[in-house]
């Protein structure tokens, strides 16, 4: 993963985009700390956020380069992503000089890649401080306070020390580099037992980031207000926390807040969407037409966005509770805005370094030895094995290969369909041998290929460029048409869908072996194409209602699939014996 130029690429835009919220959240703490001491929770002596004006920056810009500096070794030390010690350990196990020097290189250009933004935003927080606690520089260049009888007082150690550990931790928490103990934690156990070695850097390699980056998403949401709140009244007076603390903490739940409220706005204008249909027939035939979940849209562009929370996951909190609001009618209850806040954290979970917790929770609930920790453990050991295998390879042998591979399970393997599709996943990452499985096909029974030298440059770009992932919506008058019945009627089974990879004719099963099945999906999806488009283009449909054509268009899809169906069960010898 830390081979892949997308995963640094990502990392600064992942940066730039919460040096910005960060600094939302210091722009709203100025207005919170003034509120907060009105109601006379806050003093003056609790101020950490100001603005700064030209003057302010030209006072301290020496100053607070010359702190920086001696606190640079502290800034930088422990690894953002939790992966240094995955590094460590298993930098014995490469063979070759080049592919340790590969890791370390890689390892180092994200560290530096995060120097070049804790830098500046230790600055900028400390600089803030300085000013809103009424710090001021003699001509010595030591900074402190004049009295009321024009006395200046130097900062004490403590004092010092306090605005550093200040300026400290906004710059950990805006690069995600803050102590994580759930990490501290997780990154002894793996270090008990080669048992606890696989179950821990197979479920979950990255450690800090992924905790850090869900930390955030809380903060940066209506949870935030909730905290900030809490910390502001009791915290405070508990000792838990100090007042510049809790006004962080509210401010940036309130910035959160407004993000989401943005959310609402533009999922409504049909800008953003953040999919997830419940009805997984109509989210399947979606994402095969061009859409994404958690996407921009912009004309026939859909703009995929979860790779660069957690920035961006206030802004789907809006996106999906605009949508559970618009399915859920006057039946919103406290249940659907439960869910709506749980699925905040599908664009998190989505994100490449936790695609492997994610397949273990995902695996957990599966049949299979061992049952449900069985899975999980085959899940985890099976992550573990992939993280040899670089995920720049198999970004080359997919741009490389003109076809769209998929590496759905062969249902005839004799070695099981987990193994089986284990086994596709890793020759998907092996240039040479990712054009040995078989095309990916659409519910029209499309193949997705690069024909021009557009459809070249925009894998080329999604792969190797963009922090996003860009797609085009292929859509036609028959897409349309089938989408605007089922927003008129609410009815999905008219839409195509994948078919089943057997058949059962006299309680005998025929199952077909994953080449026959991609051929079956071709002539099953063009089926269901033809068949549509004849039924719209016909008279009767025309003149009909919207709940009659959803009838029609249901009945020519049946039709369509039994005559596929009874050909393939007569291929396959059902009608044989």
């Amino acid at each position: 993963m830390l081979a892949n130029p997308t995963t640094h690429i990502r990392n600064i835009t992942g940066n730039l985009l919460m040096k910005g919220l960060n600094t939302a959240k210091d722009i709203t703490a100025i207005g919170v700390q003034r509120a907060a001491e009105k109601l006379g929770l806050a003093s003056e002596s609790d101020r950490a956020h100001a603005w700064l004006t030209s003057e302010d920056k030209s006072t301290w810009k020496n100053w607070v380069q010359q702190s920086y500096e001696e606190q640079a070794r502290n800034l930088s030390g422990g690894s953002k992503l939790g992966f240094e010690s995955f590094v460590k350990q298993n930098m014995r196990s490469f063979d070759t000089k080049w592919l340790n020097a590969l890791a370390q290189f890689n390892f180092n250009a994200l560290e530096g890649e995060d120097i070049a933004f804790i830098r500046p935003a230790y600055k900028n927080a400390l600089m803030q401080y300085m000013v809103a606690q009424g710090y001021t520089l003699n001509e010595k260049g030591q900074a402190g306070k004049v009295d009321a009888k024009g006395q200046f007082h130097e900062m004490s150690k403590a004092q010092m020390n306090e605005a550093i550990d200040w300026a400290s931790q906004q710059a950990w928490k805006q690069t995600f580099r803050d102590a994580s103990s759930l990490a501290t934690m997780l990154n002894k156990l793996s270090k008990e037992n080669a048992v606890s070695r696989l179950l821990v850097e197979g479920v979950m390699p990255f450690k800090k980031t992924p905790i850090n980056i869900a930390k955030r998403g809380v903060d940066y949401s209506p949870a935030g207000i909730i905290k900030g709140i809490a910390q502001l009244t009791s915290g405070v007076k508990k000792g838990k926390v100090s007042t510049a603390q809790a006004i962080d903490t509210l401010s940036s739940g309130l910035t959160g807040s407004a993000l989401m409220a943005l959310g609402v706005m533009l999922a409504k204008m049909g800008v953003i969407r953040a999919g997830g249909e419940k009805d997984k027939k109509l989210e399947t035939y979606l994402e095969d037409t061009g859409d994404q979940t958690y996407a921009v849209k912009f004309g026939n562009k859909s703009i995929n966005m979860s790779s660069i929370a957690p920035a961006t996951i206030p802004l789907f909190m809006g996106v999906a509770l605009n949508e559970m609001i618009e399915q859920g009618g006057d039946s919103l209850d406290l249940s659907t805005i439960t869910d709506t806040i749980a699925g905040t954290l599908n664009p998190f979970m989505e994100m490449s370094f936790m695609s492997s917790l994610n397949s273990a929770l995902k695996n957990y609930n599966a049949n299979g030895i061992g049952g449900a920790l069985g899975s999980t453990l085959l899940t985890a050991a099976q992550n573990y094995g992939s993280q040899y295998l670089p995920t720049l390879g198999g970004k080359i042998a997919q741009f490389l290969d003109p076809t769209q591979r998929t590496t759905k399970s062969d249902a005839t393997s004799p070695v099981g369909g987990n193994l089986d599709y284990y086994g596709r996943s890793l020759l998907k990452k092996v240039p040479g041998l990712e054009a040995t499985l078989q095309p990916d096909v659409n519910v029209w029974g499309q193949t997705n290929t690069k024909d021009s030298f557009g459809d070249w440059a925009l894998d080329f770009a999604n792969k190797f460029i963009l922090p996003t992932n860009v797609k085009v919506t292929n859509r036609d008058a028959v897409d349309n048409e089938l989408i605007r019945v089922v927003e008129s009627t609410g009815v999905t089974d008219f839409l195509p869908s994948d078919g089943n990879k057997y058949f059962t004719v006299n309680k005998q099963k025929y199952t077909m072996n994953a080449k026959q099945y991609t051929e079956y999906s071709q002539e099953r999806g063009q089926a269901a194409y033809a068949a549509l488009k004849d039924t719209m283009a016909s008279a009767s449909y025309k003149n009909a209602s919207d709940e009659d054509k959803a009838a029609m268009l249901k009945k020519a899809l049946d039709s369509a699939y039994k005559v596929v169906n009874n050909t393939w069960k007569e291929k396959l010898g059902a009608y044989n014996k």
